[in-house]
């Protein structure tokens, strides 16, 4: 499936997503030369057996496409590497429910947040082409 951008990208990814259970999610990181370039150069999200949520922004432009499995490419070539992080197990993200999604834009890029039940989010940021993931947690 090809990938769609803009709006039309993020009013899929947020009917696809809202309401659905977090099975799996999983960061491509880039690294180039033992040092770490991107820690989200591509986000899979699953949210149903088939239904695999692959997004990144380029340019600060949200895309996304729909998958039926898990398609990360981990490789290593010269000086490149590409490896996966489990975000869903490190951040216990697995199972909760998606109650929220948000997308800012502004002057360096762009920004999807992701809120989880039980307090939790996950921001994806892109500024000046360069994406980094954090994930928060509330404290009750």
């Amino acid at each position: 499936m090809s990938y769609s951008g803009g709006v039309d990208a993020r009013t899929e990814f947020r009917r696809r997503a809202v309401g659905q259970r977090c099975l799996a999610l999983i960061a491509q990181r880039y690294e180039y030369a033992g040092e770490l370039v991107e820690d989200a150069n591509v986000v899979y999200l699953q949210v149903a057996e088939t239904v695999w949520l692959r997004f990144l922004f380029d340019g600060g432009e949200f895309f996304c496409r729909v998958e039926p499995e898990l398609t990360l490419a981990e490789f290593a070539e010269d000086d490149m590497k590409f490896t996966g992080a489990d975000l869903g197990a490190q951040h216990s993200l697995l199972g909760q429910r998606i109650e929220d999604v948000q997308f800012l834009e502004f002057a360096e890029g762009g920004e999807l947040r992701i809120e989880f039940e039980g307090g939790a989010t996950l921001m994806l940021r892109n500024a000046n082409d360069q994406s980094t993931v954090r994930i928060t947690t509330s404290v009750a």
